[in-house]
């Protein structure tokens, strides 16, 4: 991402030497400041993606509440973690959940879950990408511009 093209900014770096008598505007002013900031882009996409994220992980847990048993204790949320936690420790713990109700099993059927598994891979790609951007702004970045990308 970047606001100023290249040559934009070639333009106000000699505005500013030919002229420097003579204020930028505060827009000019604005682009010449941000250009100087180091990974500004990765900043910038870090901060976009975690909004995006924040807000896709709110639609997929409504779609997985909105899924409940037939005395509204266990969502279909709730079962998916327990099973997925379950397959993470690959180990024999003997937690037991109920056999879905038949209500539940065709309610869980409305939910299409190749979109959830195409939105949680596309998540994933993105969170790569955020990982590969704060790696570069660490490394690239001033000791005392690290603050918001300290992990």
């Amino acid at each position: 991402m970047k606001l100023a093209s290249a040559d934009e900014l070639e333009q106000i770096r000699a505005h500013m030497a030919a002229k420097p008598e003579i204020s930028l505007d505060k827009p000019e002013q604005f682009l010449y400041d941000l250009s100087k900031i180091l990974t500004f882009a990765e900043r910038i996409s870090c901060f976009m993606f975690q909004i995006e994220f924040d807000d896709s992980i709110t639609g997929i847990g409504n779609i997985l509440k909105d899924v409940k048993s037939k005395d509204s204790q266990i969502t279909l949320l709730h079962f998916n973690i327990v099973r997925t936690y379950m397959k993470k420790l690959d180990s024999l713990l003997l937690v037991t959940l109920s056999v879905p109700e038949l209500e539940n099993i065709k309610r869980a059927s409305g939910v299409n879950f190749d979109e959830v598994t195409v939105d949680l891979q596309k998540l994933q790609k993105n969170l790569d990408a955020c990982e590969n951007c704060i790696q570069k702004a660490l490394e690239d970045s001033a000791l005392e511009n690290l603050q918001s990308f300290k992990i």
